[in-house]
């Protein structure tokens, strides 16, 4: 049992986590939509033709269910480590059963951090045409592989966000072909959400951030905030806290040394309002790692609180 706060519409709970089977509470927007018709048809996702079947998304849904469903990590402000921390415990839960880390940002994207730049595999703008129930087995199939880690990066060469019109789906198909979905989610994309910016742009283009902030922040059973032990963490984190908290979803707080003041934990729970629900040491070396293409490497410490964090997903 692990405390959670759980937000169900405006209030806040102090929650216990549920039974494991309970979990797909959080994900009922991802259990409709599909017809009883099963209509077969091809989407072309770039240079890749997804073939899709109506109707098959929901009963692999339910098959894939075990792992820590779909995790969102977002960091209280820049530089908090939480695409580390997302890749590292989507590494972990890959070695417990099934699992892919997805860019949801503007960039750099998860192959230059991950040292994955010049491996095959699909990149969200390979997927602008992949529209209707997409095909879970082909799209896993495509994905690079970062060890047992799937991975679904943005691309560097070709900037931007994930397009919102195809997000939706490609999220329900990765939350069937995966027991655990790890998204790098976009701070300012949340912020957005949360303030209202949900429609299309004044110059004609593609929706506002808002609108990519509230489909990820919808698909997510848990959102973790990777919370640095300093005051400004603890003030972006206060930001994050009130678009965070609904719809039946977990949050919580990965508290991050090293606290330069001296602020604790508990301090950090008690100036946000949200639990502290892993504590991760400072990790030296990560950036040298980065650099020489090996992707983020923890140290034992480090790496043994992140295992036990995906233990409580799961």
């Amino acid at each position: 049992m692990w405390p959670w706060l759980i937000g169900t519409g405006s209030s806040w709970i102090e929650g216990i986590e549920p039974h494991r089977d309970d979990h797909r509470a959080g994900e009922r927007a991802w259990s409709t939509g599909a017809g009883p018709r099963a209509e077969r048809r091809a989407v072309r996702g770039g240079s890749l033709g997804l073939v899709t079947t109506e109707g098959r998304t929901v009963a692999r849904t339910e098959r894939s269910a075990g792992g820590a469903g779909v995790v969102g990590v977002v960091g209280a402000r820049g530089g908090a480590g939480a695409t580390v921390t997302g890749a590292a415990l989507a590494a972990e839960l890959a070695r417990r059963g099934t699992a892919v880390l997805v860019d949801t940002g503007v960039g750099p994207s998860l192959d230059t951090v991950l040292g994955l730049e010049g491996h095959p595999g699909l990149r969200w703008p390979d997927l602008t045409g992949a529209r209707g129930s997409v095909d879970p087995v082909l799209l896993a199939g495509n994905l690079m592989r970062w060890g047992r880690c799937a991975v679904l990066p943005t691309d560097d060469q070709r900037p931007g966000p994930p397009p919102t019109e195809v997000l939706p789906d490609v999220l329900r198909a990765l939350a069937s072909a995966y027991g655990s979905v790890v998204l790098d989610l976009d701070r300012a994309a949340l912020l957005a959400a949360a303030a209202g910016d949900g429609g299309p742009r004044g110059d004609g283009g593609d929706a506002g951030a808002g609108a990519v902030g509230s489909v990820l922040l919808a698909a997510c059973r848990t959102v973790l905030v990777v919370v640095p032990r300093d005051v400004p963490s603890v003030a972006g984190a206060r930001l994050l806290r009130d678009g965070l908290v609904g719809d039946g979803r977990r949050v919580g707080l990965v508290a991050r040394g090293p606290a330069p003041g001296g602020l604790g934990a508990d301090e950090v729970a008690a100036a946000v309002g949200l639990p502290v629900v892993a504590s991760l040491p400072w990790a030296r070396g990560l950036g040298a790692a980065v650099d020489r293409g090996v992707g983020p490497a923890l140290p034992t410490a480090a790496a043994r609180a992140v295992a036990r964090l995906a233990r409580r997903l799961t």
